[in-house]
């Protein structure tokens, strides 16, 4: 919460903007040093790689992933085991003297399907040591070959589709283009408030009260001259009630108020305790409701006895009766106002 430290409701939200302008910074700053320590950059950058062509021509440290297209692959009869569980299936490729092979994930589980045919793959490719032997050898025993033949022809780099965009990966770079617009969105937001704080909510809020440069003037004055309540976060004068938070939250003409309350809730702490917060609820004849919420009973208290002095024609306390008036009474305004402005169309015609 914010504390009143100036009267000028202006420069009161552009040093809050100041301040509050840091988290989306840090916030974007830990976005953007995640995100270039991912792969993602590895990704976007495909190499692509011809069937029949050995993959060191196309790949390389920097950029280990590949995109090969029309190629039919066969079954080895391997699959790829990670910590018990099968997560894919041993392929490959044999034409005009090469040979490479595919992990592809495993879909359908077990069996395999023996043929696949026309697919486009794209993976990282690996140096294709760790069950070399094994792989070439169940292989060679299928095609009436030896394991050494087959060995010549056979490509040094495994394409591997399971490490390209993991689920887990996708997760975290959803969550990285989320922070990022975030980010981006408040820092926009906030540098707008800061250069024109009339733009704030609350400031754009009161536009239909009047002319708000009017009643920014009018609501600062009285802060300054004629302030009757002065809290660490609101404020009430002869016709305004304020409530300065991050920005200033609320500026409430009493003149529109039709019925205020006070609400209160238990809430946990993060110790566990049990903890009474109190809100403050505003309702106006224009239909907008204020809440100021986390305030201390003991300023909500003196708020509402003031305002019960000076204003006897409100709605005090919550119930359904005074839901349903307050309900009936905004519904007849609007009709009012509509009816108004069909009168007035016609007169303009």
């Amino acid at each position: 919460m914010g504390t009143i430290t100036t009267n000028n409701i202006a420069q009161y939200i552009r040093n809050s903007q100041r301040k509050q302008i840091i988290y989306p910074i840090c916030l974007l700053l830990l976005t953007i040093i995640i995100t270039v320590q991912q792969p993602i950059f590895e990704y976007m950058h495909l190499q692509t790689a011809a069937s029949s062509e050995p993959l060191y021509a196309s790949v390389s440290h920097d950029h280990p992933y590949v995109q090969t297209s029309h190629v039919n692959l066969h079954y080895t009869g391997y699959d790829y085991w990670l910590n018990g569980e099968l997560t894919g299936h041993y392929y490959y490729q044999l034409e005009d003297a090469y040979c490479r092979f595919y992990i592809l994930p495993a879909v359908s589980g077990l069996p395999a399907e023996a043929q696949l045919n026309d697919l486009t793959v794209t993976g990282r490719a690996v140096l294709f040591t760790e069950t070399t032997d094994e792989i070439l050898s169940v292989m060679a025993e299928q095609l009436h070959w030896n394991k050494d033949g087959l060995l010549e022809i056979t490509d040094p780099y495994i394409i591997n589709t399971l490490v390209y965009l993991p689920f887990i990966e996708r997760i975290l770079f959803a969550a990285l283009i989320i922070c990022f617009f975030i980010s981006i969105f408040s820092i926009v937001r906030m540098l707008l408030y800061i250069i024109n704080p009339l733009e704030s909510p609350a400031c754009r809020h009161l536009k239909k009260y009047g002319k708000l440069s009017k009643i920014i003037k009018e609501v600062e004055q009285e802060l300054t001259d004629s302030c009757i309540i002065h809290t660490n976060n609101m404020a009430l004068t002869p016709n305004y009630l304020i409530e300065f938070s991050e920005d200033v939250s609320a500026i409430v003409p009493l003149s529109s108020v039709l019925w205020t309350y006070k609400h209160s809730q238990l809430h946990r702490t993060w110790k566990f305790k049990k903890k009474m917060r109190y809100s403050l609820h505003v309702v106006t004849n224009k239909g907008d409701n204020y809440t100021f919420k986390n305030k201390k009973i003991s300023d909500v208290e003196q708020i509402l006895t003031e305002l019960t002095n000076r204003y006897p024609k409100f709605f005090y306390g919550y119930s359904e009766e005074h839901q349903e008036l307050v309900d009936h009474i905004i519904k007849e305004i609007k009709a009012e106002q509509k009816e108004l402005r069909k009168k007035n169309r016609k007169k303009a015609s």
